[in-house]
C-alpha cells in the first residue's frame, strides 16, 4: 500500500549552502546567454565573485553555554550558516538555533508529546460519540480536547510573558515563525497546485525562480514528459502563464522581454518543466484528458472483489483513507468509522476506493514524482501575507482553507453538490494536501528536525465545507461542515467563527434570526438555488422599523447595560469618568424621575445625537420643563461639557413606571442603536453582496 507521495525521510536533507546554490543558478543563466556549458560558467561566476566587492555580512547573536549563561558572539553570516549545516543543530526561520534532540531533549517537548497524544485520543472519542448520537459524551470529550489544545498553546504564551518562569522571547518567536512558515507553505502550494497562481512579486524573484526550475530539469523530466506525451509549450505560452501571476504585482516591458529571452533559450522540456512544476491547474489546461483520467481514477468508487478489506484498510495511508471517506460520503453519513464494527459490505466499499486510488497514483507515479515532489519550494513564502489569492478563502496562523469550485465547474460544467462532485473535489484536495505535506517535510529537513518528529509539522485535511461564506470582518465566517477529519456527519454542522457572529451583543431574538438567515443562505446555495436578496434585506429593514418603534415607546430591552461604580473606583477624577453620569442624574433628573441607588448600580447606556455644542444648545432650548432645562444648562457649564454622546439612566428608574425620561427619548441616536443591535445581520448580508450606503439604513434605502 505504498503512497507515491511519500518519500523516505532520509531524502529530506539539511540547509543548502546559499553561495553554491547562487553559483549554480547564475551559471545556468549565463549558459542560456553565451552558449557555454553550466560547468564552464561556474568557473566564470566564481572568478567574478573572487574579484568583486561583495562582503560577507557580520552577524551578532547570543550563544548559551552548558551552564545557561549567554555570551554575545560576532561571526560572518556564511560561517554562521555553515556552522548550522555541519553541526547537530536545529535552526528555525528566525535563524535561532537549538541543540538537536538526539543530544538533549527539552522537557517541554516531552510535555507536548504526551498532551498531543491525549488530545488525539479525546478527539477520536468525541467523533465516535457524535456519530453514535451520544451528545453528552460528545460534549465531554470535545471539551477535553479543547482544554488540551489550550494547554498546548499556553506554552507559547508563557514563553512570551515576562511574568512567567518560562519566559523566552526567542522561543516564542521560534514557535510562531515556524508555524507561520508551515501555514505559508500551505497557502503557496494550494494557490500553485489548485489555481496555477504564484507570487511573482517582482521581476528578480520571477527570473530567479525560473532559473531554479531550469537548473533542476534533468533526465527524469524529459522521460516523464515523453512517457505521458505531455504538451510541450512555446516560450510565448509560458510567458502568458507567468504574466497571469506576475501582472498582479508588476508591469515592466523591459523585464518581460528579458524573461522571454530566457524562455526562448530554453528547451521544450525546460519550458514544460516551468509550466507544470507544482501546477496541476495549468497541467489540466494543456493536458485536460490526462488530468481528468488522473482525478477520476483517484475518486473511483467501483466495488472490487476483495477478501481481506480490513487488512487493506489497516495498512492504508491516512490521506488516502480520508479521500475514500469523502468519495463514499453518501454511504458513510452518520457512520462511526471503526474497522472492527463496520459490516463487510462497507469495509469492501472503503477498501475498493483505497485500491482504486492507489492504482491510479501508481499509474501516474512518475508524473507525480517529477512535477509535484521536487526540492523547489514556492518562490516567496516569506511574503505570503501580500499574495493576491485565487482559491484561498481563509488563512490563519496555523491553517489554510482553499476552494475547489473552479475544478467542479471544469469537470461538471457548473457548480454541483452531489456525491461525484464531493469525490472529485476531494481527489484534487488530496493531491494538494499530499504535496503540501512533502514540502513541509522539505522545510523540516532544512531545519534539521529530528527524523522521528517530522510528522509533528503537518497540515491535515480537517474540514470539508460544501458551502463557505467569508465576511468582510477579519476572522468571521460561516459554513456547512459536511465532513470533519474523515467523519461524515448525518446532518451538516453550522461552523461559526467570529465574535460578532457567535457572541454578538444583539438580543436573543436578533441572534436567532441571524442563525436562521445563515442557515437559509447555506441551504439555498447548497441546493443550487438563487438567494432572494431582496427578501433578506426587507427582513432586516422590518427589524430596523421595529427598533425605531421600540425606541419611541421607551422599550429598555434594546440598550446595553453598564455599571456605575463608586467614585474612588475610577482612575480619573469624577468629572472625567463615568461617575459624572451619576452626578448628572442626581442633580438634574432625580427630582422629577426618581433618585438612583448609591453606586454601584446598573444603568442603561442610551446613545444620543448630542455630539457637539450646537446640538446640545438646541436640545436645551427645546426642553419644556424649565427646572430641568435650568439644571442641565448649569451642570454642563459647571463641568465644561460640550457634548453628551451617551446618557446613562439608572436601570431601576427606567424599568419603573416613569420609564426613560421624555427629554432623553427626544435625542436618542436611533441609527446608532439600530446599527449596534443589528450588526450581526449587516455582516451576514454584506457577505453575500448587499452593502448599505454610508449613513443609510436598509429601510431608508427603500427596503
Amino acid at each position: 500500500m505504498e503512497n507515491v507521495f511519500k518519500k523516505d525521510l532520509s531524502e529530506y536533507t539539511r540547509l543548502n549552502d546559499p553561495v553554491q546554490v547562487y553559483i549554480e543558478q547564475a551559471a545556468t543563466a549565463l549558459s542560456k546567454k553565451n552558449g557555454y556549458s553550466v560547468e564552464e560558467n561556474k568557473k566564470l561566476v566564481k572568478h567574478k565573485l573572487s574579484k568583486s566587492n561583495i562582503k560577507n555580512p557580520e552577524v551578532t547573536f547570543l550563544e548559551t553555554d552548558e551552564n545557561g549563561d549567554k555570551h554575545v558572539i560576532k561571526d560572518s553570516l556564511r560561517d554562521y550558516i555553515n556552522h548550522i549545516r555541519k553541526d547537530e543543530i536545529v535552526v528555525v526561520p528566525s535563524l535561532t538555533t537549538y541543540v538537536h534532540p538526539s543530544i538533549k531533549k527539552s522537557i517541554h517537548a516531552n510535555f507536548l508529546d504526551t498532551n498531543i497524544a491525549l488530545r488525539k485520543s479525546d478527539k477520536k472519542n468525541a467523533f465516535k460519540f457524535k456519530q453514535l448520537g451520544d451528545n453528552d459524551k460528545f460534549i465531554y470529550f470535545n471539551t477535553l480536547q479543547k482544554t488540551r489544545k489550550i494547554f498546548n498553546n499556553s506554552l507559547s504564551g508563557a514563553y512570551a510573558s515576562k511574568s512567567t518562569i518560562l519566559y523566552s522571547a526567542s522561543a516564542h518567536y521560534s514557535l510562531t515563525s515556524t508555524t507561520r512558515v508551515v501555514a505559508s507553505i500551505g497557502n503557496a502550494i494550494t494557490e500553485s497546485i489548485v489555481a496555477g497562481n504564484k507570487q511573482y512579486k517582482d521581476p528578480d524573484v520571477t527570473y530567479n525562480f525560473l532559473l531554479t526550475i531550469i537548473s533542476n530539469t534533468d533526465d527524469s523530466v524529459i522521460k516523464t514528459i515523453d512517457k505521458y506525451s505531455l504538451y510541450k509549450p512555446t516560450p510565448e505560452e509560458v510567458l502568458t502563464v507567468i504574466k497571469r501571476s506576475s501582472d498582479h504585482y508588476w508591469l515592466d516591458e523591459v523585464k518581460e522581454s528579458k524573461i522571454l529571452e530566457l524562455l526562448k533559450a530554453c528547451t521544450h522540456y525546460e519550458l514544460a518543466n516551468i509550466l507544470y512544476n507544482n501546477d496541476l491547474w495549468d497541467m489540466m489546461l494543456f493536458n485536460d484528458s490526462l488530468v481528468k483520467d488522473l482525478i477520476d481514477g483517484m475518486a473511483d468508487s467501483t466495488i472490487l472483489n476483495i477478501d481481506n478489506p480490513k487488512e487493506i484498510l489497516d495498512k492504508a495511508d491516512p490521506g488516502i483513507l480520508n479521500l475514500a471517506y469523502h468519495t463514499l460520503s453518501y454511504k458513510l453519513a452518520g457512520v462511526e468509522i471503526n474497522f472492527n464494527k463496520l459490516d463487510n459490505e462497507t469495509l469492501v466499499a472503503i477498501a475498493s476506493c483505497v485500491i482504486n486510488t492507489n492504482n491510479t497514483l501508481k499509474k501516474y507515479n512518475d508524473l507525480i514524482r517529477t512535477f509535484f515532489m521536487t526540492n523547489i519550494l514556492p518562490p516567496t513564502v516569506g511574503y505570503i501575507k501580500d499574495m493576491l489569492r485565487d482559491c484561498i478563502v481563509l488563512s490563519d496562523t496555523d491553517s489554510t482553507c482553499g476552494s475547489y469550485d473552479q475544478w467542479i465547474k471544469w469537470r461538471f460544467g457548473d457548480i454541483v453538490f452531489n456525491e461525484k462532485a464531493v469525490a472529485f473535489s476531494a481527489a484534487v484536495m488530496t493531491i494538494n494536501t499530499q504535496v503540501m505535506d512533502h514540502y513541509i517535510k522539505t522545510f523540516a529537513g532544512r531545519m534539521n528536525v529530528d527524523k522521528g518528529s517530522m510528522d509533528v509539522l503537518a497540515m491535515k485535511n480537517e474540514y470539508f465545507w460544501d458551502v463557505f461564506v467569508c465576511t468582510n470582518v477579519s476572522k468571521h465566517y460561516f459554513a456547512n461542515v459536511k465532513i470533519q477529519e474523515g467523519n461524515v456527519f448525518a446532518k451538516s454542522d453550522l461552523e461559526l467563527k467570529g465574535v460578532h457572529l457567535i457572541a454578538s451583543k444583539a438580543s436573543k431574538k436578533v441572534r436567532d434570526i441571524g442563525v436562521d438567515m445563515m442557515l437559509e443562505i447555506l441551504r439555498t446555495v447548497g441546493e443550487n438555488k438563487k438567494i432572494k436578496l431582496h427578501d433578506l434585506a426587507t427582513r432586516i429593514a422590518d427589524l430596523e422599523r421595529e427598533i425605531i418603534k421600540d425606541i419611541e415607546n421607551g422599550n429598555i430591552d434594546i440598550y446595553d447595560l453598564e455599571k456605575i461604580k463608586e467614585e474612588n473606583a475610577y482612575k480619573l477624577e469624577a468629572a472625567k469618568s463615568p461617575y459624572l453620569h451619576h452626578m448628572l442624574w442626581e442633580e438634574v433628573f432625580s427630582a422629577k424621575y426618581g433618585v438612583s441607588n448609591q453606586p454601584q448600580y446598573m444603568v442603561l447606556k442610551i446613545p444620543t445625537i448630542l455630539d457637539r455644542r450646537s446640538r446640545v444648545e438646541k436640545f436645551i432650548s427645546e426642553i419644556e420643563d424649565i427646572e430641568i432645562k435650568t439644571k442641565l444648562d448649569t451642570f454642563l457649564k459647571k463641568f465644561k461639557k460640550d457634548s453628551l454622546g451617551t446618557f446613562r439612566v439608572p436601570l431601576t428608574v427606567a424599568a419603573g413606571d416613569g420609564g426613560i425620561p421624555t427629554e432623553i427619548l427626544q435625542v436618542v441616536d436611533k441609527k446608532r442603536v439600530i446599527l449596534t443591535s443589528l450588526n450581526m445581520l449587516y455582516i451576514i448580508i454584506t457577505s453575500i453582496g448587499l452593502y448599505r450606503k454610508d449613513n443609510l439604513l436598509l429601510s431608508e434605502m427603500g427596503y
